[in-house]
């Protein structure tokens, strides 16, 4: 048996509920001398339970569909002109903030925009 998971996640799973009184020492969890005192560590499998509901609501199906809208709303716009200001510059789409990239882009290249903002990477 392996004893991993450190009592401040259990104290997190068990709230106002959590006592040590709970639970059986050298079955449940051990105490591990540390440089000054003992720190309780409970056996792997405590949270067994927990973690297939934590992994139920995160639900990666539904953020892997979220990247995939974002990778296609991006589109190649191409600059038109550059202003004072260079954190703004117009391509061919319209109005595009660049951030602070605005003195490495040059008039004609291709860059790769989200809506009104300029996204890093290649074109």
């Amino acid at each position: 048996m392996k004893f991993t998971v450190m009592e401040k996640a259990v104290k997190e799973r068990d709230g106002e509920s959590y006592s040590l009184a709970n639970y059986k020492e050298n079955c449940d969890y051990v105490r591990r001398a540390i440089r000054y005192g003992t720190r309780v560590v409970f056996r792997e499998d405590i949270l067994g339970e927990v973690s297939q509901l934590v992994i139920d609501q995160v639900g990666e199906p539904t953020e892997m569909v979220a990247t995939l809208k974002e990778i296609a709303t991006l589109r190649k716009c191409k600059v038109t002109r550059k202003y004072p200001n260079p954190r703004i510059v117009d391509t061919d789409e319209g109005r595009v903030f660049v951030g602070g990239h605005g003195h490495l882009l040059k008039v004609g290249q291709t860059i790769l925009t989200n809506g009104d903002k300029m996204v890093l990477g290649r074109a």
